[in-house]
């Protein structure tokens, strides 16, 4: 355990980034594809003695930068003197969905009669070394026109001229270099979202050059006034002020006075009719003292207040559009193309194209793209996605898959009955959307306290216009303007949801994922708070925990799990990453797996089984006594126990499991000494629950285990008289 962890700490050779535990396959590691191939050619040139032309001042990306790709990133970049082997494709694909028409509909843009636009989601970037390669595209393809990649989003948009290649072959030239492409799917909300920040962005970039003048400008104006400034140039400013002051008031300004006028119409107050009368009466006074040159005039201040309610808006704006791409990333947890299958024939089309009662084949490793019922086959299903459940489950003929769920063994054949929102996954997307723009109960308090303080301010305007006219007309616009816009209720209207959106936006950077502003709220009060386990309480993947027996079969082990797709031989695979050298050398044959129980294999002359202890029993395997002890205490701790055998006789024990997360115990103490009731809510067996919980110190009437999403709701709904109800989950199904 102690050397798999330390696993996860290995730096990427040519970046220096942490390498996440499932890219460590190699001797040296590296972070991406990006960074594997900028190393090796870095290397080639130091072998040909070319690095005196290198800049070694300059950062890996930028030396990438420098570098030519040779048509052999295409098959593997190889050396006389090395047989390392990169940028193999993530997996087989042909991607020939993405020259459906339906898939070209959707997903493709023609900007004229010759090229074509088309933005896909890569997955496998991390890094800046992983953007230069991607851009070098066009250099292996030339009928791409141009690559342009955005890391944040992990996504590229490609320009290329559709007579010359189809999207397929891009896409396939991208898998080969190590990216995997999906196609982008961009809701309304998010096009509403990018549309909405481009023209605040041009607005605030207006406001913002109009206030920084207009201030300089009341600068030299104030100076004139001690240094007796000429009477010509004092006109001068004062008119290029209040020009200044008109483009900010009507062009980024004119937001205010829509939404003015929209209050009015509707009999429905808002802060902006203060804000706009304000600025409005503000404006109209100083441009007849600009014209008639009286009195002083303000396009400073103005300038600068709607510099500064527009930088408070576009914050919030922005807040709103991450959690839209947060919630964005759900749509891309279901694959873009499923296999129909018409009598003899399968054909790969995309998931748009999937019909109710449609017949579509999931092989081993893929995700079921919707709803239905297996008709043909049996395999072991992976529902962590949805029910948290840490260990697949047998599915065959006749039991309902859902989407997003992974096939883990076999190929299957369902019968579609649900797609696309109508999924159980699409729902919970769909409540996910609806969770945004719901305002929490402080936001909508704060929208009927600033209504009815806008009364209150509109109401004293009047009266302080009445009192401050025997003074003189000026002045009594002077007092209302000053009135108007310092009693504009911004702390009610927009530092209020404002700060929700900050909270909800760091909360997630940090991994939480807060449904609606209300839940914030209510953590402010006593009540019963839900703990999900798998990802949350736990680290959410298995790991090995102990190696009991002899080491010598440690590559062999190695060798065969890298031939099986399931959770188990990915956990001992990554965890023996040690003795892959030893491996590497390793021939397997007759390779059999028995679904759920374990596998076989002959290496050399001799048979190995790698599995349950109920399989290797019904083999005729005799387990030791003092292991089969341990296999029960290890139950009980909820771990998984893989038994080696080597020719029927029994020779090691590997133990495998999901390990607590520190502090988890600290914190549900720290939790009830705050007054909250804590308990497990889990989609996992109700076996590893209790033991789980129980180790962290949740009460035995509050672990809870085997519940559905639905059921989670149901449970997390119920309401309790003056208390909250909480839920504190990592997953889709929280």
């Amino acid at each position: 355990m102690v050397k798999s962890l330390l696993q996860e700490v290995q730096k990427c050779v040519h970046c220096g980034v942490i390498v996440p535990a499932g890219l460590m396959e190699q001797n040296f590691q590296y972070c991406c594809k990006g960074c594997e191939t900028a190393h090796h050619i870095l290397e080639s040139l130091k072998e040909e003695s070319h690095t005196e032309k290198l800049d070694v001042k300059k950062s890996p990306p930028e030396m990438l930068v420098m570098l030519e790709l040779s048509p052999e990133i295409k098959t593997g970049f190889k050396t006389e003197n090395s047989d390392c082997s990169i940028a193999k494709p993530v997996r087989s694909r042909t991607f020939e969905e993405m020259d459906d028409p339906v898939f070209q509909r959707k997903y493709v843009t023609a900007i004229n009669e010759k090229q074509s636009r088309v933005t896909l989601i890569l997955e496998g970037m991390h890094c800046a070394s992983c953007v230069n390669l991607i851009e070098k595209l066009p250099r292996l393809l030339p009928a791409v026109v141009s690559a342009q990649v955005n890391l944040s989003r992990s996504s590229g948009t490609f320009i290329y001229h559709h007579d010359s290649v189809n999207l397929a072959e891009i896409a396939r030239e991208l898998n080969g270099l190590g990216y995997e492409a999906h196609a982008y799917q961009v809701s309304s909300e998010e096009v509403k979202a990018r549309q909405q920040a481009r023209s605040e962005m041009i607005h605030l970039a207006i406001a913002g050059v109009c206030a920084g003048n207009t201030m300089l400008i009341a600068i030299a104006l104030y100076a004139g006034v001690f240094s007796g400034m000429d009477a010509g140039h004092l006109a001068l400013f004062r008119y290029v002020s209040a020009i200044l002051g008109l483009v900010t008031v009507l062009i980024p300004g004119q937001v205010f006075f829509r939404n003015a006028w929209r209050a009015l119409v509707l009999r429905s107050p808002h802060m902006d009719l203060p804000v706009a009368m304000g600025i409005g009466i503000g404006t109209l006074d100083g441009v007849y003292r600009t014209i008639t040159n009286s009195g002083e005039i303000y396009f400073d201040s103005i300038s600068s207040l709607v510099f500064l309610l527009l930088v408070g808006r576009f914050l919030q704006s922005q807040q709103k559009r991450q959690t839209l791409d947060r919630v964005s990333l759900l749509r891309a947890l279901t694959p873009q193309a499923a296999r129909r299958v018409q009598g003899s024939e399968k054909k790969l089309v995309p998931v748009e194209a999937l019909l109710v009662n449609d017949i579509v084949e999931i092989q081993a490793g893929e995700t079921f793209p919707a709803d239905g019922m297996i008709i043909e086959g049996q395999a072991l299903v992976d529902q962590g996605l949805l029910t948290g459940e840490s260990m697949p489950v047998t599915f065959k003929v006749g039991d309902q898959v859902i989407s997003g769920t992974t096939n883990l063994s076999a190929t299957l054949q369902v019968k579609v009955e649900a797609v696309g929102y109508d999924t159980r996954l699409g729902k919970l997307m769909r409540m996910m959307d609806e969770a945004v723009v719901n305002k929490s109960p402080l936001v909508q308090f704060a929208d009927r306290i600033g209504g009815k303080f806008i009364l209150v301010v509109l109401s004293l305007a009047a009266i302080n216009m009445v009192l401050w006219w025997s003074a003189g007309p000026a002045k009594a616009i002077e007092q209302t303007v000053a009135l108007l816009v310092v009693s504009c209720p911004c702390a009610l209207g927009l530092a209020t949801p404002l700060v929700i959106a900050v909270l909800q936006g760091r909360a997630a950077q940090r991994g939480i994922l807060i449904k609606s502003g209300d839940a914030v709220e209510r953590l402010a009060g006593g009540g019963e708070i839900w703990l999900d386990k798998t990802g949350t309480v736990t680290s959410g993947k298995m790991r090995l925990l102990k190696w009991l027996g002899d080491e010598r079969v440690k590559p062999v082990v190695l060798a065969i799990e890298t031939q099986v797709y399931h959770p188990i031989a990915q956990a001992l695979s990554v965890a023996l990453a040690d003795v892959k050298t030893q491996a590497a050398d390793i021939m397997i044959k007759e390779l059999e797996t028995t679904q759920g129980k374990g596998v076989s294999a002959v290496v050399g002359e001799r048979r190995y089984l790698v599995g349950s202890a109920s399989w290797l029993t019904q083999h005729q395997i005799k387990i030791p006594d003092e292991i089969k002890q341990c296999i029960e205490q290890f139950a009980v701790e909820g771990w998984t126990s893989i038994l080696i055998s080597e020719d029927g006789i029994f020779v090691a024990l590997a133990v495998l499991g999901d390990v607590i997360r520190p502090g988890a115990e600290k914190l549900v103490k720290d939790l009830k000494a705050l007054g909250w009731k804590v308990g497990m809510l889990s989609g996992d067996h109700i076996g590893v629950v209790e033991q789980i919980a129980g180790r962290i110190g949740i009460d035995a009437d509050r672990r809870l285990g085997e519940y559905t999403p639905e059921q989670k709701l149901g449970r997390v709904s119920r309401k309790l008289e003056n208390q909250s109800v909480v839920m504190v989950g990592d997953g889709v199904n929280d």
